[in-house]
């Protein structure tokens, strides 16, 4: 019996591994399951000492990035056999000379762009200086100038540094250890890295007496990523690669993150704050600091910051004010200073008069946070929310009634007062349109309005009214109905820094709610008397119960169905792009929506021809598929270009569907979607931002396609591979800028020559470039193509002379012509195109040369 569970139990794990190890399959093309099959074992790169991140423990490969190297492996089924022994200044050169075919955490770079394709990035690097305590005013790389500073060979910034901060003495180290370790003991000033590997490496060896005292900001492009590079000539690995980055899993994440990344505080490496960079003199006790909750890269950003400046209500009791003292004070004033003794990093208060005010500075980026707000669509234009620490009742407040209001829609058009400027009046009128909201200064100014009759009522929180009412400041109000919403609180953070918005979500859900009830008891001590003679209520309660049965019981379905379609008819109006026509196509009714994209009034479009309006800049089976729709009453979807009335462009997904009354058909509705933005989105995404060419993505997009229609025509489909010649030694002759002159007028040239509209013409990286044509129905008429090419560029006569014997700008070109029943896979005519190229570079290039 023993046995047999045994045996069964085994079989369940057997069962739940290899589902796991399918669930985390990618899905992958038939050709990139060859090329995986075709290179079981992969070479992967292994740093022996960048650790957090890549290093060797106990002869074993290890980090963060190895971790990410195994779960891709995992998912694709291969084996990557790691290559480690060297520095990283050895591993680029073996990766230059194809001898191993993956180097891992690593920045894209233009000089490596030339032998390496690269992956999506998975970690954002944010590199910090690192000192002594005794030279802790070296906090910018100026401050450096005239310093020795440790820098570690072949690293990404260390050309930028040379070309933006001559003056730096660099010294160069093979390893981040025995930088920190020099640092240590004085023989260089400071030391450049990535913050997480400093924080690891300084608590690893106990270097207590270095500090982080800034970033370290370049000019550096693009921005510092660490990816996975894979050799030039296997750009489908990278793609593949591609694919296992995107399928691993959040979780999986914060898996490696907590592993990793989690134990480095960086409290011995944090600046020494300022002077005024303390709420107050109390050390915080570790054990209610929110710093560990933090990434490397949101600890580097609070270390950045002197304070955090804040904006508050100044009038809003007992939640926040500012007392005479000009001081912060409440219930919200307490939070934030619980906020900042969990961050050990000074919240700043900055002054206003007005709650106004307050978001005006705070669109105006005077201050990084206001301490209590809720969201609203206009402050999202300029404002963060995420995490709220309060969830607040709103009451109505009015004089003495006979009876109990239990919405706001019991309001009817009564006039109501709310605080200008604060998200409930949005709330309220995004929920009731036609409510009656005035705005008022300030809370005690709406509660006196009440009480003098200009205002019906007023609506606020319960804590803050109940404040002025216990005071004795107002006379003659009352707390009477609850007006259905909740008003959600939290710290609102300037949107163009969203990493700000992170850190005080960790903060915000970190806060105990314990600690929040021992702040509101402090200030709030509210007891609820019950004031109300229920024997004289109870009659006039139940003659009205009555009434409302009679009456309201045959209307209540009708009058909720009819608002619910009037809600929607008016949703529909306003966020819809909507056109009726009839049977000849004139426009009987537009929404609200379509004449404010389009530009056109009501009126203008009351009786037109609908085909009129996009006449003109669709194509002409475009325009026939919806003309024959509307001849034959049928439905048509596509996409259609519009000419707004300011003469811009209007791109819409658009359904066109007959309208039915008695089964005959008596007009159209077209609906339509604006797809402009994703439009232009998709364009800027497969066009290169240097040349305006297609770039490599829309080259796979299209080369299967052209593919397919040569092969459906019975036609040739020829593929070009072209380089510039000698180009590396043009940029280090005349300069990277004068290079990508000559790069756009290459561009310029090829796109010039090639004016067929199955002709295209792509920039696939650095100097390379690929050219489709499709079909050609002779040999002759391709290599014709190519050989002008050639001729084209060389008669630009830009002057090259480390490219001899011609002394100009020329190109070599490898050729590839495929008949309809080849059957060669893309990576296949890619690599054949590449193979004569490289021929013709070796044939004194400047010539055309076709695989055979």
């Amino acid at each position: 019996m023993l046995r047999s569970y045994a045996f069964f139990m085994r079989l369940c794990l057997i069962t739940l591994v290899l589902f796991c190890f399918n669930a985390n399959a990618v899905s992958l093309s038939v050709e990139q399951e060859a090329f995986l099959a075709e290179h079981p074992v992969i070479k992967v790169s292994n740093e022996t000492d960048w650790p957090p991140f890549d290093f060797v423990e106990q002869g074993q490969p290890a980090g963060y990035s190895i971790d990410v190297m195994h779960l891709i492996a995992a998912r694709l089924g291969v084996k990557f056999e790691f290559v480690n022994g060297y520095s990283w200044q050895q591993l680029l050169k073996l990766a230059k000379s194809k001898q191993i075919d993956v180097i891992h955490s690593i920045q894209n770079t233009p000089d490596r762009v030339d032998y390496l394709h690269f992956s999506d990035p998975f970690f954002d690097i944010h590199s910090v200086i690192v000192t002594t305590q005794q030279q802790r005013h070296l906090d910018h790389l100026a401050a450096l100038q005239g310093h020795k500073l440790a820098v570690i060979k072949g690293y990404a910034a260390v050309e930028q540094l040379q070309e933006q901060y001559p003056n730096i003495e660099l010294v160069y180290f093979t390893s981040p250890e025995s930088a920190l370790k020099a640092l240590a003991l004085n023989r260089v000033n400071a030391y450049i890295d990535n913050l997480t590997t400093i924080n690891y490496l300084s608590e690893k060896y106990l270097l207590s007496s270095l500090v982080i005292t800034g970033e370290v900001t370049l000019n550096q492009y693009p921005k510092p990523q660490l990816r996975i590079a894979v050799r030039k000539d296997w750009p489908m690995l990278r793609d593949i690669i591609n694919l296992a980055l995107a399928d691993i899993k959040e979780q999986e994440w914060i898996v490696l993150r907590k592993k990793w990344l989690s134990e480095i505080t960086g409290e011995q490496l944090q600046s020494a704050p300022a002077a005024d960079a303390i709420v107050d003199d109390t050390k915080v006790p570790s054990d209610v600091s929110s710093l560990h909750l933090l990434t490397p890269a949101e600890r580097a950003y609070l270390n950045s910051k002197t304070v955090i400046t804040m904006c508050v209500d100044p009038i809003w009791p007992p939640f926040e004010w500012i007392n005479n003292s000009g001081e912060h004070e409440g219930i919200v004033a307490d939070t934030m200073q619980l906020f900042s003794k969990r961050l050990n990093k000074q919240i700043q208060l900055v002054p206003s008069r007005s709650w106004n005010q307050t978001l005006a500075k705070a669109k105006a980026r005077q201050c990084d946070i206001i301490s209590a707000a809720s969201a609203t669509h206009s402050r999202q234009e300029y404002l963060d929310f995420g995490a709220h620490f309060m969830k607040l009742p709103v009451v109505v407040i009015t004089q003495e009634l006979p009876y109990f209001i239990g919405n706001i829609g019991q309001l009817g058009d009564k006039p109501f007062g709310i605080v200008a400027g604060y998200s409930l009046i949005e709330q309220i009128q995004a929920k009731y349109p036609s409510a009656n909201i005035v705005e008022v200064g300030n809370v005690q100014k709406g509660l006196e309005k009440v009480a003098n009759g200009e205002l019906f009522a007023f609506i606020d929180s319960v804590a803050s009214v109940s404040h002025y009412i216990r005071e004795g400041k107002i006379s003659n109000v009352k707390i009477n109905g609850a007006a259905g919403l909740d008003w959600e609180i939290g710290v609102a953070t300037r949107n163009d820094e969203p990493i700000l918005r992170e850190i005080f979500d960790k903060v915000t859900l970190d806060i105990s709610p314990q600690e929040h009830d021992e702040i509101f008891n402090r200030w709030i001590n509210i007891k609820f008397e019950h004031e109300a003679n229920y024997s004289k209520l109870w009659p006039l309660l139940l003659m009205i119960l009555c009434i409302i049965a009679l009456v309201i019981y045959w209307n209540h379905k009708l009058a909720t169905l009819n608002q619910k379609i009037n809600s929607y008819l008016n949703l529909i109006n306003q966020h819809v792009l909507n056109l009726k026509i009839d049977l000849q196509a004139r426009i009987i009714e537009s929404s609200d929506a379509f004449c404010e994209v389009s530009g056109y009034h009501p009126s203008s479009l009351q009786h037109s021809d609908f085909l009129l309006l996009f006449q003109g800049e669709n194509t002409d089976a475009e325009q026939a598929g919806i003309l024959a729709a509307i001849t034959n009453q049928q439905s048509w979807h596509g996409e259609l270009k519009y000419k707004n009335k300011n003469g811009s462009i209007l791109i819409t997904e658009t359904f066109l569907s007959p309208i039915l009354r008695r089964d005959r058909v008596t007009g159209f509705s077209v609906i339509q979607q604006d797809i402009t933005d994703k439009k232009r989105i998709e364009n800027i995404t497969r066009i290169d931002e240097l040349t305006g060419l297609f770039n490599r993505r829309h080259f796979n997009e299209i080369f299967p396609k052209e593919r397919m229609r040569a092969k459906r025509d019975g036609k040739l489909f020829g593929f070009m591979l072209l380089d510039i010649d000698n180009f590396k030694a043009f940029n280090d002759t005349y300069g990277h800028p004068k290079g990508d002159q000559v790069l756009v007028a290459v561009a310029q040239t090829l796109q010039h020559q090639l004016n067929r509209s199955c002709d295209y013409t792509f920039r696939l990286g650095g100097e390379e470039f690929g050219v489709i044509v499709s079909g050609a129905a002779m040999d002759i008429d391709i290599m014709d193509i190519a050989y002008r090419l050639k001729e084209a560029v060389e008669n630009l006569a830009i002057t090259h002379t480390a490219n001899q014997p011609y002394d100009v700008i020329t190109i070599s070109i490898g050729v590839q012509i495929l008949t309809p029943d080849n059957p060669a896979s893309q990576a296949v005519v890619y690599q054949e195109a590449d193979d004569a190229l490289y021929q013709a570079k070796h044939k004194n290039r400047n010539c055309v040369l076709r695989s055979l």
